[in-house]
C-alpha cells in the first residue's frame, strides 16, 4: 500500500526531477490520480487514470487544464512521476501483480 501523502513526500524530495515542475500536490480518488502543478508560477490540474503494464504503474489519459493546460503536454511530468513512483515500490521490495486506486491509498497486490 502507498498512500497520496507518501508520494507526495517522494515526490518533494525528487522535484528536481521534475522541471520546470516547481511544485506538486497528489491526490488519489478511486480509479484516478488528481494533481495540483505549478509550472513558471502558473498553476494546473492534471487528471489521469492508470493500469499496469509489464509489471509497472502507468499514468494513462491525462488531461491538463489551467492556463498552460492547452501548451503544455502532461507527458513531460507524468513520465518522472511514474519513475519515481515505480523506483519505490522496487526499492521497498514490491513487485505488482495488480493495484487499485482508491480513496488516499494505492492498493497492491
Amino acid at each position: 500500500m502507498l498512500t497520496d501523502t507518501q508520494l507526495n513526500a517522494l515526490l518533494k524530495q525528487n522535484i528536481a526531477q521534475l522541471a520546470p515542475v516547481e511544485s506538486i500536490d497528489l491526490n488519489f480518488d478511486p480509479g484516478k490520480v488528481r494533481a495540483r502543478v505549478r509550472v513558471s508560477g502558473m498553476d494546473l490540474q492534471v487528471v489521469t487514470g492508470a493500469r499496469l503494464v509489464n509489471g509497472r504503474v502507468t499514468l494513462v489519459d491525462p488531461v491538463v487544464t489551467g492556463p498552460m493546460g492547452m501548451t503544455l503536454p502532461a507527458e513531460g511530468f507524468i513520465g518522472p512521476i511514474e519513475k519515481i513512483l515505480n523506483e519505490q515500490l522496487t526499492k521497498n521490495g514490491i513487485t505488482i501483480k495488480s493495484f487499485e486506486i482508491r480513496e488516499g491509498v494505492i492498493v497492491i497486490g
